[in-house]
């Protein structure tokens, strides 16, 4: 089943062809029954807030920025974060529900903090739940719009925006209207998929006339699973349960007033692992790996206008924990039967010891701080300045269970054969200021830094000799970093259509302290943050009475003392480190077009091709860990995507039809192909569907997911010990369902 690691997937680009050459043939039969004197979409502005300097319209915003408005999430039926970012150029996403990693510009991190800083509204959520670099995975139920920033922003959002922004905006309470909407989806899956079901609910309660209101919102949503585990013999073993809510308070006693207080929780919950065999969607351990994150949080912004500007104040405490389960019998079979003789009382020995699991029980707590103030000078010049404060404390508890291979659970009677508990500590605290100099009505300059000073520590407890280990606390590890990271920005506008740009900017991630495990030895105590810096070259237009709308950007990035992955001499464990060098070069593209002469159509194309390379070899390292000219694991050269929308009039009704199709280029797990960790992932294309109807209080479609239900390799995993079958979490199967909603 491996694919050839030199070969293109013609027949999926061929996919994303077939779509394009569909969209024509939609736009001329729809034509006639469409709704006279319909604008072209691409003439509603998208208003955007991602530079901190107020709302804007996009095209007026010298970023390269993506932002996906409500209209285009419900027809496309985005619903999680892969669904939204497949479409945005440059971006990809890997993993399982609830544990994703955003990789944007192909800056994909093995190991360390998060490489995306992800957003709700104005609160930073947490990247790190269990393990990993994971990021939260929020429902898109009741958002306004999805932004997302490419390249490096650490100026203004600090660490881990190395590779750019994603912020949800959710839609604010309605302070005049009571309102209220539900939806409900229903779907058959293929690929013994079983079924897919979920809801979402919305109530806005206007509490004061033009003061203060209220938007409460609640989802829950199951998918049965696809895969099968054959040594338990049970069916849809990875079902996979969401729910959750978020309470929206707004009050604004003044027109230059506005405090807005959220509540928010959301709980994932799978019974099982998705990851499966290379050849088909089973596995035969008989043994679950249950997975849990849930998410709360409260924040609190205060926004205060002024004669010459805003004052904001934004506060958060935000809680992650996560419940991990992975399959450990390759090391209790090295382990055994040593151990298990000195370790287990005699009366156990009846019990079949062959299979275990390490359970991860883990919980981080954030309170984020910004104050921000920016100006609204009667002068050419504009100031975006702050402080900003992030406290995270988090535990880690870790235990090794034996499994029962009749129920594929934990032993009740058994003592655990492996228990640590890790406590690790961090500060961000941070100031920030951006100035921007309008030299004339066409021409302005732009510069701007950021001083950040960084702490971090942690310390493993073992309280479990089985491996022959020392109990008792392991020294602590301490790391403390400073520093500045900057950039400079020149746009020039040539006229009221175009605008371009020239940026450098730079991004960082946090250094930090490694864990001293058991039984390992010449793991580092710390290591240091990396660094990425930003030349970028873009432009934004809008042509033919805005019918045309094409922006693009040309960049090369250098990313420096990359944080690598390591294993430890037991094979284990796995530390960071830093390596090298790497360069990135690459071009994205985004146009939509949305024709007079067609009236309700409208046409989107994107599409990046990057190469990413290590400019040097890994110092320090094996020669499997990385050489020049080797590209970065988890990235890939090419992405496209393609969409087309048509509103048309159906017998006295607002129906609409919508196609997208999008392409994932090859990537690879490792850097070097002698390393045995290494195997192709990606290269393969999606498709979409949807097909209707949208009236003023109620709408109705039908749709499916995965049209040609591909099965495309997101990660891919490779054991400790040779010989045990590879697994790989791989993209979800076709589903087709029906949507129905309604609104007051």
């Amino acid at each position: 089943m491996k694919k050839n690691s030199k070969t293109v997937n013609w027949r999926a680009l061929s996919s994303v062809a077939a779509l394009a050459i569909a969209l024509h043939t939609s736009a001329a039969f729809a034509q006639a029954n469409s709704p006279a004197g319909d604008e072209a979409s691409s003439k509603d502005e998208i208003i955007v807030t991602a530079s901190k300097s107020g709302a804007q319209n996009i095209q007026d915003v010298p970023l390269n920025i993506s932002a996906v408005g409500t209209d285009q999430l419900e027809k496309s039926g985005s619903s999680t974060m892969d669904d939204i970012m497949r479409q945005v150029p440059g971006v990809n996403v890997s993993g399982a529900a609830g544990n994703k990693s955003i990789i944007i510009r192909g800056l994909a991190a093995q190991t360390g903090a998060a490489m995306v800083g992800l957003y709700l509204d104005e609160a930073l959520l947490p990247p790190t739940g269990t393990y990993g670099v994971a990021q939260v995975d929020p429902r898109l139920v009741d958002i306004e719009r999805v932004e997302v920033l490419r390249g490096p922003q650490g100026t203004l959002y600090g660490a881990g925006s190395v590779g750019g922004t994603v912020r949800y905006i959710t839609k604010q309470p309605d302070l005049n209207d009571v309102k209220a909407a539900i939806n409900v989806r229903a779907a058959a899956r293929s690929s013994n998929g079983g079924g897919s079901y979920d809801g979402d609910i919305m109530f806005n309660l206007p509490l004061a006339k033009d003061k203060l209101g209220l938007r409460i919102v609640a989802w829950e949503g199951q998918v049965d699973g696809f895969q099968t585990n054959t040594g338990l013999k049970r069916e849809h073993t990875d079902k996979e349960t969401t729910y959750g809510g978020r309470a929206e308070l707004l009050f604004q006693p003044t027109d230059t007033t506005k405090v807005t207080g959220t509540l928010h929780y959301q709980s994932i919950k799978l019974d099982d692992t998705s990851r499966v065999f290379v050849d088909g969607n089973y596995r035969s351990a008989p043994l679950l790996e249950p997975f849990n994150d849930k998410v709360w949080m409260g924040s609190l912004t205060l926004e205060q206008k002024v004669s010459f500007g805003t004052f904001t104040l934004t506060g958060s405490h935000i809680e992650r924990s996560g419940v991990l389960n992975l399959d450990q019998s390759q090391f209790l079979t090295v382990a055994d039967p040593v151990n298990r003789a000195a370790f287990l009382p005699a009366r156990f020995n009846s019990y079949d010891l062959k299979y275990g699991t390490i359970y991860r029980d883990a919980i981080i707590k954030n309170n984020v701080g910004e104050l921000r103030f920016t100006s609204d000078f009667r002068i050419p010049v504009q100031v975006t300045t702050g402080l900003f404060y992030n406290r995270s404390v988090g535990t880690n508890n870790v235990y090794g269970f034996f499994v029962d291979p009749g129920t594929g659970l934990p032993y009740g009677a058994l003592p655990v054969w492996y228990e640590t508990h890790n406590t690790s500590n961090s500060t961000n605290k941070a100031a920030f200021f951006n100035l921007n100099w309008s030299v004339t009505d066409r021409l302005s300059v732009e510069g701007g830094i950021r001083y950040y000073d960084l702490g971090r520590s942690n310390q493993i407890y073992i309280a479990n000799p089985f491996f022959g280990l020392k109990t008792g606390y392991e020294p602590k590890n301490v790391s403390k970093h400073t520093g500045t990271v900057k950039r400079a920005q020149i746009t020039f506008k040539p006229n009221s259509d175009i605008l371009t740009y020239a940026v450098y900017s730079q991004g960082f991630r946090e250094g930090g302290a490694n864990t001293q495990l058991p039984g390992s030895v010449g793991i580092p105590r710390t290591f240091s943050p990396d660094f990425v810096d930003n030349f970028e070259l873009g432009f934004k237009t809008e042509l033919a009475d805005r019918q045309l709308v094409l922006n693009g950007a040309v960049y090369h990035m250098d990313w420096k003392g990359i944080q690598v992955l390591q294993r430890d001499n037991t094979g284990a464990y796995s530390f960071t480190t830093n390596g090298g060098k790497a360069g990135f070069d690459g071009i994205e593209l985004e146009a939509r077009l949305s024709p007079q002469a067609l009236p309700g159509f409208t046409l989107g194309l994107s599409g990046r091709y990057s190469k990413q390379k290590l400019a040097e070899d890994n110092p320090a390292v094996t020669p499997v860990a990385g050489l020049k000219g080797q590209a970065i694991p988890y990235s890939n050269k090419l992405g496209l995507a393609a969409s087309v929308d048509q509103k048309f009039d159906l017998q006295g009704l607002s129906a609409y039809v919508h196609l997208d199709a999008t392409y994932t280029g090859k990537g690879y797990t490792a850097f070097d192909p002698r390393d045995r960790f290494y195997r192709a992932i990606g290269d393969y294309a999606i498709i979409n569907a949807r097909f209707g109807v949208d009236e003023a209080t109620w709408h109705a479609s039908l749709y499916t997911k995965n049209l040609t239900n591909t099965r495309g390799y997101l990660t891919w995993t490779v054991e400790a010990f040779p010989g045990i079958p590879d697994r790989v979490n791989v993209t979800q199967p076709r589903e087709v369902g029906i949507e129905l909603g309604y609104k007051f």
